[in-house]
């Protein structure tokens, strides 16, 4: 079963190496790793292009011009070929037996078409700490508009072929729409074990950055409940708990 991990970067170089690296310490072999810079600044794009060099398994692409994170992340899943999906944030970590484990947990559930895992912190030192709240299920998608969906994301490539899993049009809160869309393609799980490590220190927000988080968040939930037909408080997912 083929995994494809999937990375977008913009302007990450001081975090994306080591990225990269925990996607190569993965403990199975059946992998591709597909990179999609947005036109970074900073060298984001050549330390991509040197890991490809070194490992075919990493396919690195760049955007014509600088689009944003929902048009990168579109292009990165459309071209991903695995079975398996997962979405790893450029300043983010992969625990070694993360996408094993996961892949175990589809195998014993079939129906299941995507699957989210808990996670740990980390800051500058890289050095995972016990993260404060895990997202778990829940059928009150308002009340926890900013834990949607914990890392690790994952889904079947088969995904694709009931809708778009990731909207390009959208510049924040893609991971908010991204778990909206995937609950529309079939069930989905929650795994209660942290399997990835977030990045709290390099995902600190400008004040405006907060802002527009905000707003995208309110139109992934109002564009998810006009294409399930809906009332406002109405929104409900389908999961079990492993």
């Amino acid at each position: 079963m083929l995994w494809s991990f999937v990375t977008t970067v913009y302007n990450k170089a001081q975090w994306l190496a080591e990225t990269l690296d925990s996607l190569a310490a993965q403990d199975i072999d059946d992998w591709e790793a597909v990179v999609v810079d947005d036109c970074s600044t900073d060298g984001s794009f050549e330390i991509a292009l040197e890991y490809a060099a070194k490992d075919e398994r990493f396919q690195v692409h760049q955007m014509e011009t600088n689009s944003g994170c929902g048009a990168a992340c579109h292009r990165a899943v459309s071209l991903a070929r695995g079975d398996l999906v997962g979405v790893v944030d450029a300043d983010d970590l992969l625990y070694p037996h993360a996408a094993r484990r996961v892949a175990e947990v589809y195998a014993d559930n079939p129906d299941v078409v995507h699957l989210w895992t808990t996670h740990d912190n980390c800051r500058e030192d890289s050095r995972p700490v016990k993260a404060q709240w895990t997202s778990g299920p829940t059928n009150d998608m308002l009340g926890i508009w900013g834990r949607c969906y914990s890392h690790w994301r994952t889904f079947r490539s088969s995904c694709r072929d009931v809708q778009d899993v990731v909207d390009p049009t959208i510049p924040n809160a893609v991971d908010r729409d991204m778990g909206f869309r995937l609950d529309e393609c079939g069930p989905g799980l929650f795994l209660s074990e942290p399997l990835y490590v977030h990045r709290v220190a390099a995902g600190r927000m400008s004040d405006l950055h907060q802002f527009k988080q905000i707003i995208f968040h309110g139109v992934a939930l109002e564009r998810a409940r006009v294409r399930r037909n809906l009332p406002t408080n109405a929104l409900g997912r389908s999961y079990r708990n492993v």
